[in-house]
C-alpha cells in the first residue's frame, strides 16, 4: 500500500488531543471544583443534605443492577409492594445512568451518582465550547462560553439533589443541531438525523428539559428562518425528526401515564410559589465562594435551589459586546440567541411577578405567559417554570463566547488578556459553600439483608425516610412499599398508607397481614407525635397485642413481626 493511501486511524484522536488537551484539563478541574466536597470520598459522600439526592443514588444503582440481571431498567419489582415500582414516576436521567453502569458496577451507586454529576458538569462546558469553537474558530472564546455554562449557579444548586436537572450537557447539542438544520434551504439528512439524536438524548435525560427545549426550539426556528414558505415546505421535516426523538425518549413515561395514571398536574397556587423574581438573575447564589453567605442573609429563601438563576456580571457584559458590536460573522445568530433568551427569561419568571419571596399582587395578579401555557396538554405537569432559566444561562454563555471573540479581533487582545477575563468569570460565579453528606446503608438495612427472601417488610410511619428506604433496598432486596415522587404516589402505596394509618389497631394489623407483610419496622422518633404517650404508648400496645412480637432493635429501628395466625 502506498504511503499516500495510508490513513492513520489514531490521527483524529491525536489531532483532537493536541488541540483541546489544555481546554479539557481546565474543564476537568472546574468540574471537580463544582463538587469538591465529595472528591476525596467519591464512593461514600454526595453533594447536599440527604433528600432527593438519595433517591437518584438508588435509581443509579437500580439501573446498573437491572442491566446486569437482564431486567427492565424502568422498574423495580421489589419496591411498591405488591405492584412493583415504575421509576419514571419521577424525571430520571436514564441515558446518563446507562453510561455510568460500568463505573457503578465496579464502585457502587454513590460513586456512579457522583460520576454522572462530574460528567454532566464537564460535558456541559465542553459541548458549549465546541459550538463556539465551530462558529468563531477561537479556542479561548469557546473556553469562556464553556466555563460560563459549566459553572452556572443553576446547575451547581441543582447538584444538591436534582440529578436530571444537572444533566444539561445535551442542551448545547440540541440547539447546535437545530441551528445546523435551519441554516440550509433544504435540510440535510445527516443534520436531521443528528437533530433527532440530540432530541432523544435530551428527553432520555430529562423530560423537563425536553419540554423546555421543544418550546424554545420553536422560537429558535421562527427567529432563524422567519420565511413562511420555508416553515411550510421544509419545517415538517424538522418537526418529524424532533418528534421521533421526543417520542422515543418518552416511552418510559407513557408507561406510567397510561398504565398507572400517576401524573397529577399541580394546582396553580402551588406553581405560583416557584416563580422567580428579577433579583434571582442578578444576585449571586448561596453557593458562591466569597459572598454566598451574605446573599443568604440579604435574600433568605428555604427554596433557594430552585431560584439560583444568577447569570454573572462578566458573562453579561461580554454578551452585550456580541450584540452591540456589528459586522462580525455571528451578529445575526447573536440576536436569535437573544430572542430565545428573552423568551426563556419571561417563562422563567413563572406565573406572575414576584419580589423576592412575595407576589407583587397576591390577590389579583397580572398573569404572565407561563400561567397560560401551563394549561396546555403536557405542559400542565410543569411545576417549576423557573427551570427555563437554564436556557437563559446557556445563551448568555454562548453570547459571552462570541463577545470575547469579537473583542479579541476588534481590539487585538492577546491570549493573556482573554485568559485573565476567563479568571474573572471563574471568580464571578465561583462555587464554594457546598454542603455534602455521607450515605451508607443503615443498620436496619444490614439486618434485613440477613433475613430470608419472600417476607415483605414495611416501614412505619408510611412515607417517613422513603428515599433512604429505597436506597437500602439495593442491599437487602426485600419487598417493601415505596414511591418515587411524593406528588405521584402509586395506588398500591396509597392503599398501604390507608391500611397502616391506625397501626397498631387490630383492623390495621389484619389488613397488613392480608397484604402479606411479615415485618413492620418502626422508629421511636416517628411516633413521638402520633399519640399523647408517644412511642411508649405504641410499644405498650404492640406488647399487649397477641398478633405482634418485637423481635429486634437495630440502630433505633424496632422490628415487629406479624404472627401468621391472627387471634
Amino acid at each position: 500500500m502506498s504511503a499516500s493511501r495510508f490513513v492513520d486511524p489514531i490521527y483524529p484522536l491525536r489531532s483532537w488531543f493536541s488541540r483541546d488537551w489544555w481546554v479539557g484539563l481546565i474543564f476537568i478541574l472546574s468540574a471537580g471544583l463544582a463538587m469538591y466536597p465529595v472528591l476525596g470520598k467519591f464512593n461514600s459522600r454526595i453533594i447536599g443534605p440527604l433528600g432527593d439526592n438519595v433517591q437518584y443514588v438508588y435509581i443509579t444503582g437500580r439501573v446498573a443492577e437491572a442491566l446486569r440481571s437482564g431486567e427492565s431498567i424502568f422498574s423495580d419489582p421489589q419496591l411498591n409492594y405488591p405492584d412493583g415500582l415504575l421509576l419514571a414516576a419521577t424525571d430520571v436521567p436514564f441515558l446518563s445512568m446507562l453510561a455510568a453502569v460500568p463505573w457503578t458496577t465496579l464502585f457502587g451507586p454513590v460513586s456512579g451518582y457522583n460520576l454522572i454529576i462530574f460528567l454532566s458538569h464537564f460535558l456541559s462546558g465542553y459541548f458549549a465550547y465546541l459550538w463556539i469553537l465551530n462558529l468563531t474558530k477561537s479556542r479561548l472564546a469557546g473556553l469562556i462560553a464553556g466555563l460560563s455554562f459549566l459553572l452556572a449557579p443553576y446547575r451547581i444548586a441543582h447538584s444538591y439533589g436534582h440529578l436530571q436537572l444537572v444533566s444539561t450537557q445535551f442542551l448545547p447539542l440540541f440547539f447546535w443541531a437545530l441551528d445546523n438544520v435551519l441554516r440550509f434551504p433544504i435540510p440535510r439528512k445527516r443534520n436531521l438525523v443528528l437533530l433527532a439524536l440530540a432530541t432523544f438524548a435530551i428527553g432520555f435525560s430529562s423530560q423537563y428539559y425536553l419540554a423546555i427545549s421543544l418550546l424554545c426550539g420553536v422560537i429558535y426556528a421562527i427567529l432563524t428562518t422567519p420565511r413562511l414558505k420555508y416553515l411550510i415546505f421544509q419545517g415538517w421535516k424538522v418537526a418529524v425528526c424532533v418528534g421521533v426523538g421526543a417520542l422515543l425518549s418518552s416511552i418510559p413515561y407513557f408507561q406510567v401515564s397510561l398504565g398507572q395514571q400517576l401524573y397529577n398536574p399541580p394546582p396553580l397556587e402551588e406553581i405560583r410559589l416557584w416563580s422567580n423574581s428579577f433579583l434571582d438573575f442578578i444576585m449571586p447564589p448561596y453557593t458562591h465562594a466569597f459572598w454566598g453567605e451574605a446573599m443568604s442573609l440579604l435574600n433568605p429563601r428555604n427554596d433557594w435551589i430552585e431560584h439560583s438563576a444568577y447569570l454573572g456580571i462578566v458573562p453579561i457584559l461580554l454578551a452585550l459586546a456580541a450584540l452591540i458590536i456589528r459586522n462580525h460573522p455571528n451578529h445575526r445568530r447573536a440576536f436569535t440567541w437573544l430572542g430565545v433568551a428573552i423568551f426563556a427569561f419571561v417563562l422563567a419568571l413563572g406565573t406572575d411577578i414576584w419580589v423576592q419571596n412575595n407576589p407583587l399582587q397576591a390577590e389579583d395578579p397580572i398573569w404572565l405567559p407561563a400561567a397560560y401555557l401551563g394549561r396546555l396538554p403536557g405542559l400542565e405537569l410543569i411545576r417549576v417554570w423557573g427551570r427555563f432559566s437554564i436556557i437563559l444561562s446557556l445563551f448568555v454563555s454562548m453570547l459571552a463566547g462570541v463577545g470575547a471573540a469579537v473583542l479579541r479581533d476588534r481590539f487585538r487582545w492577546n491570549s493573556l488578556l482573554v485568559l485573565l477575563l476567563t479568571g474573572l468569570i471563574v471568580i464571578d460565579i465561583l462555587p464554594g459553600n457546598l454542603q455534602s453528606s455521607a450515605l451508607y446503608p443503615r443498620a436496619i438495612d444490614a439486618w434485613l439483608a440477613k433475613q430470608p427472601r419472600g417476607y415483605p417488610a414495611a416501614f412505619l410511619q408510611a412515607g417517613t425516610e422513603n428515599y433512604k428506604t429505597m436506597y437500602g433496598s439495593l442491599y437487602h432486596q426485600m419487598q417493601i412499599p415505596a414511591y418515587n415522587h411524593p406528588v405521584h404516589r402509586p395506588q398500591a402505596y396509597r392503599e398501604f398508607q390507608e391500611m397502616s394509618a391506625n397501626f397498631p389497631a387490630t383492623e390495621s394489623i389484619q389488613r397488613l397481614r392480608d397484604y402479606g407483610f411479615h415485618y413492620l419496622i418502626l422508629q421511636h422518633r416517628w411516633f413521638k407525635d402520633k399519640t399523647d404517650g408517644g412511642w411508649a404508648e405504641i410499644e405498650e400496645e404492640i406488647i399487649a397485642s397477641p398478633d405482634l412480637e418485637i423481635i429486634a432493635d437495630e440502630g433505633g429501628f424496632v422490628v415487629v413481626e406479624i404472627k401468621k395466625i391472627l387471634r
